[in-house]
């Protein structure tokens, strides 16, 4: 699936916050649908906003109005989206917010959020409502809630509904042809580090790669649980935690392997994600959306570990769904984005195999993963290799991660093409870079 993002999201180690926490109540793993006390069913128009991209109307209704005004029959829904795309209209958010446009919930992917909510003040502490709609809180996956609560030091300003994480795709295709076996769960770095020089050979004039890699995910979705930048400094964090040289340092070492290296051009993302597209690459670690288009039986197996983390896949970003602080029917649209997070939600996103992943801990939907989705039923597609045993720690988001990304992206293609000496150096540029793009953003919005 091609979305806008081409993630599993549509793109926080934080304080504990004890109110919500003594509020969140219920058992784990339970629907965390809230527990509402009867109250007043009076007709209420909602209004959405879409800050992450241009949905369209249709499309919106579709996946997230309905069903929410399918449980609430007296709810109804008015959506808006940043630009005019796909048969709806559209207005900024800094328009709507001037021109007194009622936004009820804001939604975004969590990258998103930090440069829409934040800025215009529409950020509100969801903890009485939690406490008031008797919300269970433990019924979510917890990197999900730690990740928004990221967001405001502790402070809970939204709710979850699907996340995106980083996952390994192979080509069976090139396996059997070469005679290697395929990857197995719970594979380790080194072994898919000799997997890698196994599978990366020229034959017949063509350069099969053995591993392709996605840095444009690997720093977003990272699986050490480090920050891009300090929330308190607003300084990249690349150069300064010890943890990107762990991470950087064991991935580089793939494009050192003879056969796999790559120059200035194909260190690109475009060109080594088109080579696995198009049956040239044995695997690739990305973000992306699975795809029946991608040539060759591609199947999935659980992302790569370290063995002193044993189980912890990549790191996650979840949706977002926010009351703002400006919504005048604040009851009514914690009841909507409630829904979204509900089992019966969940579950019929789960089954269709073609979005987030699911964001409340459950065996079931795990299980039933793509499940409605013919061709992956047909393929076997070995669903349950998308969820591991335990994201990686989330870490505090903050308005100036995209700057720092595409500092970091830059410097890891460079290193990978050997125009840079050392992972140290790339560290410190990428970094060096990023804080610049960091200064010239905080004082453009000056």
């Amino acid at each position: 699936m091609q979305k806008w993002t081409n993630l599993r999201f549509f793109a926080a180690a934080a304080m504990p916050a004890l109110l919500l926490a003594a509020c969140a109540g219920g058992e784990k793993g339970t629907s965390s649908l809230p527990e509402t006390k009867k109250q007043s069913e009076e007709p209420v128009e909602l209004s959405f906003y879409y800050s992450g991209g241009n949905y369209g109307e249709q499309r919106f209704m579709e996946i997230i109005g309905d069903p929410i005004m399918k449980k609430y029959p007296h709810i109804s829904i008015k959506y808006y989206q940043t630009s005019k795309a796909n048969g709806s209209e559209g207005i900024s958010l800094a328009d709507a917010v001037a021109t007194g446009t009622p936004i009820d919930v804001l939604y975004a992917s969590l990258a998103n959020v930090s440069q829409s909510l934040l800025p215009y003040g529409l950020q509100y502490d969801h903890a009485e409502l939690i406490k008031k709609h008797n919300y269970n809180l433990n019924a979510l996956v917890p990197q999900t809630v730690d990740a928004i609560k990221g967001l405001g030091g502790g402070v809970l300003y939204g709710l979850p509904s699907g996340v995106g994480s980083l996952y390994l795709y192979y080509n069976k295709d090139l396996f059997d042809k070469f005679g290697v076996a395929y990857p197995q769960d719970g594979l380790t770095w080194d072994q898919l580090y000799e997997l890698t020089k196994k599978m990366a050979r020229t034959e017949v004039g063509i350069k099969y790669r053995g591993l392709s890699i996605g840095w444009t995910y690997i720093a977003t979705f990272n699986q050490m649980g480090a920050g891009l930048v300090d929330p308190k400094t607003n300084k990249a964090l690349f150069a300064k935690d010890e943890k990107w040289q762990k991470l950087v340092s064991n991935l580089i070492r793939f494009y050192q392997i003879p056969g796999n290296e790559v120059d200035a051009a194909s260190s690109k993302w475009k060109t080594q994600f088109d080579e696995f597209v198009n049956g040239t690459a044995a695997m690739v670690l990305t973000a992306n959306n699975m795809s029946k288009d991608w040539k060759g039986r591609v199947d999935v197996a659980t992302f790569p570990v370290f063995p002193d983390k044993p189980g912890v896949g990549g790191g996650l970003i979840p949706n977002f769904f926010g009351v703002t602080s400006i919504s005048k029917h604040k009851d009514a649209a914690f009841q909507a984005i409630s829904v979204l997070t509900s089992k019966e939600y969940q579950l019929a996103q789960a089954r269709t195999g073609t979005g987030s992943l699911p964001v409340i801990e459950d065996p079931q939907l795990r299980a039933e993963y793509g499940k409605d989705n013919a061709w992956m039923t047909e393929r076997k597609v070995n669903t349950s290799a998308w969820f591991p045993k335990k994201f990686a720690d989330a870490y505090a988001v903050t308005p100036y991660d995209g700057k720092a990304n595409a500092a970091f992206v830059a410097e890891m293609e460079k290193l990978s093409a050997g125009s840079v000496a050392d992972v140290n150096t790339a560290l410190r540029q990428a970094a060096e870079a990023a804080d610049k793009a960091i200064e010239a953003q905080i004082g453009s919005s000056k």
